[in-house]
C-alpha cells in the first residue's frame, strides 16, 4: 500500500477533495479483480481531450490524449503521461468545479479489460517505453501500442496508435463497390466508402453517443432516396441508442467507432443528420444552431448576414463555428457549457436572429412562411429543439459534385467562398492542410448571457 500511496502523491497534491467530487486515494474501487481494467474518460477541460487509464500495479496509469484514439494504424496520437489515479477513478464521472485542477465535465467514454502482450509485463513495458496492450472495451477493441518518445519539461510524451491486427478494418465490408451513386461525376460506392474512411477520425467523435438520422440512396442520387431515423437489419455489433420520442422509442444507430460509419457508407447512407445533444444528457444541447437559408437571395447577401451574426455574437463575448450546409446555406454553431435547455437555446437563437433580421430587413427575415419571406434569407432558429437535426460536419450531400458540409474558419467566410469546392475528392486533402475546424464546437464551453 505504501508504494501505491507514493505513486498517488501527485494526484493528491493537485486536488482539494472537499471541493472536487473526484475520489480520494483512500476510496476503494468497486471493480472485481478478474482482469486488469482500463477506462477512457472524455474530459471537457480547457480543451476537450480523452484520458486513457490502465490498471497497473494497483493504480490507474494515465495518459492525456488530445485527439483521442484512432483506429487507423497510420494515425499516431500524442499521449502525454499524467499523474497516476486511484482505481476508484475508474467509476468516476461528474463535473470538476471551475478553478480546480482539470475543471470541467468528465464522462466515462469507454471501459473494459485489457491484456499486456507477452513476454513483457506492464511494469516492464512502462520502464522500457514500449507497452503493447489488447483492449476489450465497449468501443475500443484490439491491439494498441504506447511508445515513449521523450521527456520535455518533466512531461513524458508517448505515441498511441493501433496495431495492424485486423480490428482496424473493423467488421464493415464493402459490397458492390462498382455501383455508381453520383452518376454525373461517376463516383461509386467505393468512393463514398473511402471518403468516410478518410474522415472517420474527425467525424466519429462528433457522432458518438448522439442520435442520428440518415438519408440513403441505394440506387444512386438519380433515383429516389429515403430518410430514416433507424436503419433496418443492423448487425449485432452495431450499437444502438434507445431514444424516447413523443409517441414511441426509436433505436438510433450509435456511430461510436469507424466500423459503424463504414457500415452506413456500405448501406449508401450518403447524408447524416445529427441531434444537437448526446447521451447521457439528451435534454441539454451542446450548441446553439443558427441556420441561414439563402432562399432566392445571392451568396454575397448570405455572407453579409453571416458576418453580421458573427459580429453580434462577438459583442456578447461568444465564439462561434461556421460550416457550409453542403448546399447553398450556412450553419453557425455556438458551443455551450453544460446546463442549458433546448428552451433556453431556442429563445436565445430566435432573439439574436430577430436582431439580425431587423438590422438587415431587406436581406433577411425570421418569417417562417415561405410566401411572406419574398425571397429573403431565412434566419432559422427552430432547429434548436429536442429531436430536431442538423446535417453533420463532413457529411456528403446528395447533389452533383458530391459536396460536403464543411467546417470553416471565419477568415474563409468571404465573398470568395465557394461551397461547391468542398467535396468528396477535395475534403481529405483539406483536412490534412487545415485540420479539424469543427473541433471548437466540441471543445469550447460557453454560457449564454442574459439578454435585456
Amino acid at each position: 500500500m505504501k508504494r501505491h500511496a507514493t505513486s498517488l502523491d501527485r494526484y493528491r497534491h493537485k486536488r482539494h477533495f472537499r471541493r472536487t467530487p473526484e475520489p480520494s486515494p483512500e476510496r476503494r474501487a468497486r471493480w472485481r479483480p478478474d482482469a486488469p481494467h482500463f477506462v477512457v474518460h472524455e474530459h471537457a477541460a480547457t480543451q476537450l481531450h480523452y484520458d486513457l487509464r490502465l490498471e497497473i500495479n494497483g493504480v490507474l496509469v494515465s495518459w492525456a490524449v488530445p485527439k483521442g484514439p484512432s483506429y487507423m494504424p497510420s494515425e499516431k496520437r500524442l499521449a502525454v503521461r499524467t499523474e497516476d489515479h486511484p482505481l476508484a477513478y475508474g467509476d468516476f464521472q461528474g463535473t470538476i468545479p471551475e478553478g480546480e485542477y482539470g475543471g470541467g465535465e468528465v464522462l466515462l467514454w469507454d471501459r473494459g479489460t485489457f491484456e499486456v502482450e507477452p513476454p513483457a509485463t506492464a511494469e516492464e513495458g512502462l520502464e522500457s517505453g514500449h507497452l503493447t496492450v489488447t483492449l476489450h472495451g465497449q468501443k475500443l477493441e484490439g491491439k494498441w501500442h504506447l511508445v515513449r518518445m521523450r521527456v520535455q519539461r518533466g512531461k513524458e510524451n508517448w505515441l498511441l496508435f493501433k496495431a495492424r491486427d485486423g480490428q482496424e478494418r473493423g467488421k464493415a465490408m464493402l459490397t458492390h463497390p462498382e455501383r455508381v451513386l453520383f452518376p454525373a461525376d461517376g463516383f461509386t460506392k467505393k468512393d463514398v466508402f473511402d471518403y468516410y474512411r478518410a474522415v472517420a477520425d474527425v467525424l466519429v467523435p462528433v457522432l458518438a453517443d448522439r442520435p442520428i438520422a440518415v438519408q440513403q440512396w441505394p440506387e444512386g442520387i438519380g433515383r429516389p432516396g429515403f430518410f430514416r431515423q433507424k436503419v433496418a437489419h443492423t448487425p449485432d455489433w452495431v450499437r444502438l441508442l434507445e431514444v424516447k420520442h413523443q409517441t414511441r422509442t426509436i433505436p438510433h444507430i450509435n456511430v461510436d467507432r469507424p466500423e459503424t460509419l463504414l457500415w452506413l457508407a456500405n448501406q449508401s447512407a450518403l447524408t447524416l443528420h445529427m441531434w444537437s445533444s448526446h447521451l447521457p444528457r439528451l435534454s441539454e444541447p451542446d450548441w446553439v444552431v443558427f441556420d441561414l437559408d439563402p432562399g432566392t437571395g445571392t451568396f454575397d447577401e448570405l455572407i453579409t448576414v453571416a458576418l453580421a451574426l458573427r459580429e453580434r455574437l462577438e459583442e456578447l463575448g461568444l465564439s462561434s463555428a461556421p460550416k457550409t450546409s453542403g448546399k447553398r446555406g450556412l450553419h453557425v454553431l455556438v458551443p455551450l457549457a453544460r446546463g442549458h435547455t433546448y428552451v433556453d437555446v431556442r429563445r436565445f437563437a430566435l432573439r439574436i436572429l430577430q436582431e439580425v433580421g431587423e438590422a438587415h430587413p431587406e436581406l433577411a427575415t425570421t418569417e417562417r412562411s415561405i410566401r411572406k419571406r419574398h425571397g429573403r434569407i431565412y434566419l432559422d432558429a427552430m432547429q434548436n429543439a429536442r429531436g430536431k437535426t442538423v446535417v453533420a460536419p463532413y457529411s456528403l450531400r446528395a447533389l452533383d459534385g458530391a459536396p460536403v458540409s464543411t467546417p470553416l474558419g471565419w477568415s474563409e467566410v468571404t465573398r470568395r467562398l465557394r461551397p461547391a469546392h468542398f467535396n468528396l475528392k477535395t475534403m481529405p486533402s483539406r483536412l490534412e492542410r487545415v485540420g479539424d475546424l469543427f473541433a471548437p464546437a466540441l471543445g469550447v464551453r460557453q454560457s449564454l448571457p442574459r439578454l435585456h
